[in-house]
């Protein structure tokens, strides 16, 4: 699973916690960490409808999830 999120983002640091906590594995994209991560963030949230409502709301759409089957939440629950 990849993690899209950002270390100085408190409700992903929230989802760290309770991934660690469920032993969930995933692969953390740092989305502040380099402009590559920052591009790729970008590109998957602006091509998909799935974040009109955390861009209609001003938000960023973190923590973003991608299951290893392709499906997309923002929900940590989604993913335990």
């Amino acid at each position: 699973m990849k993690f899209y999120g950002s270390t100085e983002c408190s409700r992903c640091r929230a989802a760290i916690e309770e991934l660690k906590e469920a032993g969930t594995e995933y692969e953390f994209i740092d989305v502040i960490g380099s402009k590559d991560n920052l591009k790729e963030f970008l590109q998957l949230r602006d091509s998909s409808s799935f974040f009109d409502v955390a861009r209609q709301e001003g938000r960023i759409g973190i923590p973003a999830f991608i299951r290893d089957d392709g499906e997309l939440t923002l929900s940590v629950a989604d993913v335990k």
